[in-house]
């Protein structure tokens, strides 16, 4: 298991979506990238799609409670993956600060 800080190249350009904001972020990716914003074609929809799900009645847990050793596991199974999540919106080139602020 290795601790080491998660590590991006500098020189790499970084683009993220978010999936509560998929829809801005991609058109913004999209104009960065020489497109319109339009990332689908306004005659392949009629405006109603939607992605992702708000719905919770799929959920097989019923119980939401969590112990105190349970939360010291779960924060030390998933640090690593909370400081790469930081790091990727921080160095998104298509987020600006209210977007990173707003994601956090």
């Amino acid at each position: 298991e290795s601790h080491a800080r998660p590590q991006i190249d500098d020189d790499k350009e970084i683009f993220v979506v978010r999936v509560e904001h998929m829809d801005d972020d991609w058109r913004k990716i999209d104009k960065m990238v020489g497109g319109t914003g339009e990332t689908v074609p306004s005659n392949l929809t009629d405006g109603s799609a939607t992605f992702g799900s708000t719905s919770d009645e799929h959920l097989l847990a019923t119980n939401a409670t969590l112990s105190e050793a349970g939360a010291l596991n779960l924060c030390r199974v998933l640090c690593r993956e909370i400081q790469v999540y930081k790091m990727l919106l921080y160095r998104a080139a298509n987020l600006d600060m209210d977007d990173f602020k707003q994601s956090m």
